[in-house]
């Protein structure tokens, strides 16, 4: 196995660690389909290092570990589809934070994942699971879904500004030349 491999599998490990600790440890939890947690921010983390794939395992890994393991629920087939799509969809999204990571392209990248995963997906998966009105259960995330997503939004500013990403040599700021480079990108040597 290749130096980036094993990195990237390493980096990988740790985040969908850490988003167990932040989706199941710390928590708030309200009702059956509002859970207020930060445990997505490790699995954007992963897609915007390392493409959607990657970023779909780790949020997978991540839902389920902890809910295998620490859930009172159990693993739900369903609702481990929302943090495999914030993976997904972060590695696509990274793209508008090749140029420059500031409060705004953040922004571009996490609230469109928000609304797919957290808002969408979770609500359907919620609603299929606990037999609550659709409607309803899509009208009480939706504010708070936002509000965490602007709160990761101004934390992940923080963490890419604070250059330790750049400094490990987990993000590279520059734009891939092709698509090829994105897919690809990494298969380069660190």
């Amino acid at each position: 196995m290749c130096k980036n491999n094993t990195k990237v599998l390493v980096v990988s490990a740790l985040l969908a660690a850490i988003s167990i600790i932040l989706s199941r440890f710390l928590v708030i939890q309200v009702g059956n389909s509002i859970r207020i947690s930060f445990g997505n921010l490790p699995i954007f983390l992963a897609g915007f290092f390392f493409g959607p794939a990657v970023g779909m395992l780790v949020g997978a890994a991540a839902d389920f570990v902890g809910a295998t393991l620490l859930s009172g629920l159990g693993f739900n087939p369903i609702l481990i589809i929302g943090p495999m799509l914030v993976g997904f969809c972060a590695g696509f999204t990274r793209q508008v934070l090749y140029r420059e990571v500031n409060i705004l392209r953040l922004s571009m990248a996490v609230f469109p994942v928000c609304l797919v995963s957290s808002i969408l997906w979770m609500s359907f998966g919620l609603h299929l699971t606990f037999g609550q009105p659709f409607w309803f259960v899509l009208m009480t995330r939706m504010p708070i879904s936002l509000s965490i997503a602007a709160l990761e939004v101004v934390i992940l500013n923080i963490l890419f500004r604070s250059r330790v990403f750049a400094a490990t040599n987990l993000w590279h700021p520059t734009k891939p030349q092709s698509l090829g480079d994105i897919n690809n990108d990494t298969d380069a040597s660190t």
